[in-house]
């Protein structure tokens, strides 16, 4: 596996206050780098979030560092539900610029790639204040 950067951005329930942080946490070689933003469109596709990277909105979401992207990056993989030879994933793995106050990342993050227009869009950008207000 050819890796060329150890950042992940994570904007949905892999976030510190997602439900399913504990996932990322368990990894055991990932740590918290900042939080930032990437342009793009988020979406509510149903208790998750889909990221779009076209547009100018703002996408909030996490930095984190992995220590062992050799290891982490087919986990992530998987959890987004990416497999080798699935023809039809719902997400594959993109590497966007994220910025943090005055410095860019460039980070490795997953973009939802089936037809999202029946999904409402988080205009705010951020997955857990609209779900949150959801609730």
């Amino acid at each position: 596996m050819n890796i060329e950067i150890d950042l992940i951005f994570v904007y949905g329930a892999l976030l510190s206050n997602g439900v399913n942080h504990h996932l990322l946490s368990q990894q055991g070689a990932v740590s918290f780098v900042a939080e930032g933003h990437t342009k793009g469109k988020l979406f509510l596709i149903d208790w998750y979030p889909g990221f779009v990277s076209s547009g100018d909105s703002k996408v909030k979401g996490e930095i984190y560092r992995m220590n062992d992207p050799i290891r982490t990056l087919p986990f992530l993989d998987r959890y987004e539900g990416i497999y080798p030879g699935d023809k039809d994933p719902e997400y594959r793995r993109i590497c966007v610029d994220v910025t943090s106050g005055n410095k860019t990342f460039s980070c490795y993050t997953y973009e939802y790639i089936w037809p999202i227009h029946k999904f409402p869009e988080i205009e705010n950008g951020d997955f857990l204040s609209a779900l949150n207000s959801n609730n």
